[in-house]
């Protein structure tokens, strides 16, 4: 679930689209951008189908626009927290969910595994992913993206050799610190209101969901992650260390907010050299 600032994908169709209006948290949505909003919930639940019915004790039920998540996500696509509107982008991450935040030259996308990929699920990996999971992971991720500004920030001063490893590192934690926040106060104001109200049964997936009812500081609840092979080191080191192998080989770096092609195939050279794939 992290920020993917070094992506090349498709545009999908940004260039062509008349959503070029924005919106801050002080001005309302404009109904083009709510309606852009509901159309990538759509397309997200026609790509990944279990998040589009769910099973309460007595029957199953489709997903309708009254459902607070269903809601939430059409205001977070629309671009509530963000500078411009939020894209669905099927393609598998790399991790069980990620995103990446929008550029002078590209669009804000948050993507979400239709399959349990995740290496420390043991017996669970490979499977299709719940209802209450993939729906935690999606709304996970739409906070997160609000983040962005502050990734983009600390990646372009790991590119100009301004920031320390483990600074970097925890930095990046604490950005993905705020969504994991976000997120709980919806669980606990929202989602479990409305379960309760439908009678939602329970996944047997409950431990991938990405929320909880526990709201940590961030000093405690970074210090349950303690292995530096995992979560945070995996994945902000590594972009840590391809933003310095970048710099030491091409010297000149521009900033992740003005990319430009060179940039792209330069990093796409760096990938190949150290082997862990850097353009998510």
């Amino acid at each position: 679930m992290t920020q993917r600032q070094v992506a090349l994908i498709v545009w999908l169709a940004f260039a062509c689209s008349k959503l070029i209006a924005t919106a801050t948290a002080d001005e309302p949505l404009s109904p083009e951008l709510l309606a852009h909003g509901v159309r990538q919930v759509e397309s997200m639940i026609k790509d990944r189908p279990n998040m589009g019915a769910y099973a309460t004790d007595t029957d199953i039920r489709l997903v309708t626009r009254t459902d607070p998540f269903y809601d939430f996500a059409v205001r977070k696509f629309a671009g509530e927290d963000t500078k411009s509107p939020v894209f669905w982008d099927a393609t598998q991450p790399a991790e069980e969910a990620e995103h990446r935040g929008a550029t002078d030259d590209e669009v804000g996308v948050i993507r979400v595994d239709r399959k349990i990929n995740s290496g420390s699920a043991g017996e669970w990996r490979g499977r299709e992913k719940a209802f209450e999971v993939l729906w935690s992971q999606a709304i996970f991720e739409l906070n997160n993206i609000s983040g962005s500004a502050a990734f983009l920030e600390l990646h372009d001063r790991a590119l100009n050799g301004t920031i320390e490893r483990e600074a970097y590192i925890m930095d990046s934690a604490k950005s993905e610190h705020v969504a994991y926040l976000k997120t709980n106060k919806f669980f606990k104001e929202r989602w479990v209101p409305w379960a309760i109200e439908v009678q939602l049964k329970p996944s047997t997936q409950r431990f991938l969901v990405a929320w909880n009812m526990e709201s940590l500081s961030f000093d405690d609840w970074i210090s349950k992650y303690t292995d530096r092979k995992g979560y945070p080191w995996i994945p902000f080191g590594d972009f840590f260390d391809e933003a310095t192998e970048y710099r030491r080989r091409f010297g000149t770096v521009p900033t992740t907010s003005n990319p430009s092609i060179d940039y792209w195939k330069a990093l796409q050279e760096v990938q190949h050299d150290i082997v862990r794939p850097i353009l998510r």
